[in-house]
């Protein structure tokens, strides 16, 4: 009977000394100084942790971007919150074919930041900056172009589709009237003989 009771005073014991040993941290924390941010105010100081995701940007390097429309991140993204509009064009020094951004779209709105678009990209080109305020009226502000050059691209696509198109319409037009063309050669030719 006796030994009944040690074993249970032995229990009881232990079991109080675990609680205390778990209720430590929590009596530390108590007793420490409180350290309070006023988020509004020290907006211009606040310094958030060097892992945290805020937006997704696209760092412009001397007026460019490393983005070789790969697709990865669009690819791997799980929420479909990026997409890539790309175009092929020759390399006018070398004469070879190769990939080209035209528009980069993120849409914040959808974004669960679980930073795998930065992880899977083959250049680092794009990567998550520290602004985490992204309250809003209008959902439609949160689709953001992260290409800085996308007006300067599309508009020399533009112009390039505008030349083509006018070299094709010369084309058409000068198959459409060959007896034009070949008269005054024949004048030419029997001018000459």
């Amino acid at each position: 009977m006796n030994s009944k009771k040690t074993g249970f005073l032995r229990i009881l014991f232990a079991a109080i000394k675990t609680l205390l040993k778990g209720l430590k941290v929590t009596f530390i924390e108590f007793f420490a100084k409180k350290t309070t941010s006023e988020y509004p105010e020290n907006r211009e100081t606040l310094v958030m942790f060097d892992r945290f995701t805020g937006t997704l940007i696209m760092p412009d390097y001397d007026g460019h971007h490393r983005c070789t429309a790969c697709g990865l991140c669009e690819i791997n993204c799980p929420n479909n919150s990026i997409h890539i509009q790309d175009t092929v064009v020759t390399d006018e020094t070398t004469g070879k074919k190769k990939k080209k951004l035209v528009k980069y779209e993120f849409d914040l709105s959808s974004c669960m930041f679980c930073r795998i678009c930065v992880n899977v990209c083959p250049t680092d080109c794009i990567e998550f900056d520290q602004r985490f305020e992204h309250a809003v009226f209008n959902r439609s502000t949160l689709m953001e172009i992260l290409n800085s050059d996308y007006k300067v691209v599309s508009e020399e696509l533009a112009l390039r589709e505008l030349k083509a198109a006018e070299e094709k319409a010369a084309e058409l037009k000068a198959e459409a009237n060959p007896t034009t063309e070949t008269k005054p050669k024949a004048e030419s030719e029997q001018k000459a003989e």
